[in-house]
């Protein structure tokens, strides 16, 4: 009937009890992207978890590397990671528990493999109709796929194993993109890793040339080449010389060269380009040799003359009209005076003719060009002898039919008469 008077004079000697924390569940579910050098891993939350933990090994063992501790995101970038390799990556939860310590939990894994890289650098061999690509090997790849852009769209060419592709049937003069993808045969299913590409072209077709020249001048020209954005032009003297730039790049078909010296050979290509992102492609291209003129000796050197005779119409010495192929030399004591090559060349005749020329000589220059001196009295080289420019061939005389001492002197281009005053400018080869 009476309340306590005292209260409990003891405190609880524990403290309560707290259960342990349950291992957490396995992700749900894992992925994972790859790139050439990096893995990104995604998975799903798992309740009351407190973290995960990354670990990977290749497919062949089985022995784990821990590489993500502790992490309390749902994702990971891996970066730095070999180049076509596969890789089994686990994600395993785990929850702290009260004394500190992890208490892991299930985990999920998920296969993956690096894409190979891209090769370093696409090289290009191209001819008019094809064009050869090679490229470096790239570690860990397997095969190698060939892509050419066609209306704005990769078109597959095939796989192949070797470092190289020739892709043929291309039209001459013709820029293309190729691309080239490395990969790996897994089991029989192509693996692509990353692709380089380049843009290249054809080979155009190369310029018809011709060519005109004097004895201080070379005038050249060509064909324009369909396609072609330029034109460079080269130059050598001899065969075996090697070609020296004359033009670098001109969008023109002509080129003349002034002051030149004489009876010079040269040797001259043109060759088309077109201008690509990887370079300048060159196309085919056709050379000329072209000899500047040697210049025209006076036949009868500085001695004083007067032209008996012009070129074209007159009246002949029996007091017939007829058309006078030549012009005819004379000058007091002219008789037996030495008679030179007009230039260097080859005697083709040295003979004698009756009834006409006389004692004469032929020389063919081996350009076109020949000359004809007759009514010698005397002859001084033979048939197929090389004579040189103001060399003494014959001597002036009367033979043949003529009515005293003179040179006939006779210029023939392409065997049809021709005036020698057009050769001779210095020289009085008409009557005033």
């Amino acid at each position: 009937t009476t309340e306590p008077t005292t209260e409990p004079t003891t405190e609880p000697t524990t403290e309560p009890v707290t259960e342990p924390k349950e291992k957490p569940v396995a992700p749900e579910k894992v992925q994972a992207t790859s790139s050439s050098s990096k893995i990104k891993v995604v998975w799903t939350p798992v309740e009351k978890a407190d973290g995960y933990a990354l670990f990977y090994r290749s497919p062949e063992s089985t022995k784990w590397k821990k590489t993500v501790a502790s992490t309390t995101e749902t994702s990971h970038l891996f970066e730095n990671v070999t180049q076509g390799k596969s890789f089994v990556v686990a994600v395993q939860s785990y929850v702290i528990d009260n004394d500190g310590s992890f208490l892991y939990g299930g985990y999920s894994t998920v296969d993956i493999m690096t894409k190979s890289a891209a090769t370093s650098k696409i090289t290009a061999i191209q001819n008019k109709s094809a064009v050869k690509l090679s490229w470096k090997a790239v570690r860990n790849t397997t095969h190698y796929r060939v892509y050419q852009m066609v209306n704005g769209e990769w078109k597959a060419l095939g796989y192949t194993k070797k470092l190289e592709a020739t892709i043929k049937k291309l039209s001459a003069g013709t820029k293309y993109t190729f691309a080239v993808r490395s990969c790996i045969n897994v089991d029989g299913e192509y693996i692509r890793g990353d692709y380089s590409t380049i843009e290249t072209a054809t080979k155009t077709a190369a310029p018809k040339l011709s060519a005109t020249k004097t004895t201080n001048s070379i005038s050249l020209s060509w064909s324009k080449v369909a396609k072609a954005e330029g034109y460079r032009v080269f130059y050598k003297k001899a065969k075996t010389d090697a070609w020296k730039t004359t033009v670098s790049s001109t969008t023109g078909t002509q080129k003349t060269w002034t002051k030149l010296p004489e009876n010079t050979t040269y040797i001259f290509a043109v060759q088309p380009y077109i201008r690509t992102a990887s370079g300048v492609v060159w196309g085919e291209y056709n050379e000329i040799t072209v000899k500047t003129d040697e210049s025209w000796f006076w036949p009868i050197g500085n001695f004083p003359y007067e032209i008996t005779s012009n070129f074209g119409w007159r009246e002949s010495i029996f007091g017939l009209s007829n058309d006078h192929p030549a012009i005819d030399i004379s000058g007091d004591d002219f008789y037996g005076i030495p008679i030179y090559a007009a230039r260097s060349g080859k005697v083709i005749i040295s003979d004698y003719m009756q009834y006409g020329y006389g004692y004469y000589v032929q020389i063919d220059h081996g350009d076109g060009f020949t000359t004809l001196y007759g009514h010698n009295s005397k002859l001084a080289v033979t048939e197929g002898q090389e004579v040189k420019k103001g060399q003494i061939i014959s001597y002036a005389g009367s033979s043949g039919y003529s009515t005293g001492p003179h040179l006939h002197f006779e210029m023939r281009l392409n065997e049809e008469p021709v005036n020698p005053g057009i050769y001779y400018p210095d020289y009085k080869t008409t009557e005033e």
